[in-house]
């Protein structure tokens, strides 16, 4: 018995060695290779902000300048621009907006 526990502490030792090794070497090289990367993933997110910020920009003048309308509750269909309403409210009409928008 003591001879078959030995050996499987062994075993279990080497195994519990070679997984450290292996993932210290894996975690390394993960390490190494964001680092080489965080300039891409930088210039990525400043290029997705510049392109919300656009579309906010060019999209809010359409929401400016559109009149209101009063909805009561249901479904409507405004040139081709679905909108739903739960509760009577004034909605903006921003179908022709959002069609320039979409057709530029």
């Amino acid at each position: 018995m003591i001879i078959n526990l030995n050996s499987f502490l062994k075993k279990s030792l080497s195994n519990l060695k070679l997984f450290t090794l292996f993932f210290i070497v894996c975690s390394s090289l993960y390490l190494i290779y964001n680092i080489f990367n965080i300039n891409k993933l930088h210039q990525k997110y400043i290029t997705t902000l510049e392109n919300v910020y656009s579309g906010a920009r060019r999209f809010g003048s359409f929401y400016n300048n559109t009149g209101t309308e009063d909805l009561k509750k249901g479904q409507y269909l405004f040139n081709g621009v679905s909108v739903v309403v739960n509760t009577p409210t004034q909605a903006k009409i921003l179908s022709t907006g959002i069609n320039n928008y979409v057709y530029k």
